[in-house]
């Protein structure tokens, strides 16, 4: 899995995600994925109409859908999904964020920072990848094996510190391979990502804030 998100100066951006999965990993356990609100990212196992279908709900908030393909080579299937949107708060309302906490502050002395991280689920709240759960990890195992996940940030001022694995100037790239981390599907599902970059000449760039609060119960 590769995604990358890109956030332009005013605000505005893109998003680009690639997934491949080889066919026989996903006859056997796509029908057991859960699928809707609950659910950590689109499913894989779809065609560019589905694609484009899923997400057509979202065009009154901004996001559109700019190129969707699918395709099989050597068993492995490969897809490929690019949006465009006008503020992360419509992107927020994707899939994709469905359990994300995001935001985009800046700070008196011009610098920005970004943080992206995933809430925990509520009680009763299905997850796709519930890696608490010691009895998953049989379960969970073929469909894990060889995962690799990108996630990658652009922002658009210079960054000037990040706990990113690597980045350069304006990107940032969190790597999570379970060939070299037995504990990287677990890091993922827990993943922070923060990113602080200069942020004096983005006078149009808004700020951002969509956090998860959790109230006491009223008594």
């Amino acid at each position: 899995m590769e995604q990358t998100l890109v956030i332009r100066p005013d605000g505005s951006g893109a998003l680009h995600a690639r997934y491949r999965v080889a066919e026989s990993t996903l006859k056997a356990f796509s029908p057991q994925l859960p699928s809707g609100q609950g659910r950590l990212e689109p499913s894989v196992d779809v065609d560019p109409e589905t694609l484009r279908r899923d997400f057509a709900e979202y065009e009154e908030h901004g996001v559109r859908v700019v190129d969707a393909d699918s395709r099989v080579e050597g068993g492995i299937r490969e897809v490929n999904l690019s949006l465009s949107f006008q503020d992360l708060a419509g992107l927020s309302r994707t899939p994709f964020f469905a359990r994300a906490e995001i935001s985009l502050r800046r700070a008196a002395d011009g610098r920005v920072t970004f943080r992206q991280s995933r809430r925990p689920s509520a009680p009763g709240e299905p997850s796709p990848l519930d890696l608490s759960d010691p009895h998953a990890d049989a379960a969970l195992q073929a469909w894990l094996e060889g995962l690799r996940a990108v996630l990658k940030v652009v922002v658009p001022g210079p960054i000037l510190d990040t706990n990113a694995t690597e980045s350069d100037r304006h990107e940032a790239r969190w790597v999570f391979d379970l060939n070299q981390d037995p504990d990287a599907a677990r890091r993922l599902d827990q993943a922070l990502l923060l990113i602080e970059f200069d942020g004096r000449d983005l006078k149009s760039l808004p700020d951002f804030g969509r956090q998860f609060l959790r109230m006491p119960a009223p008594p």
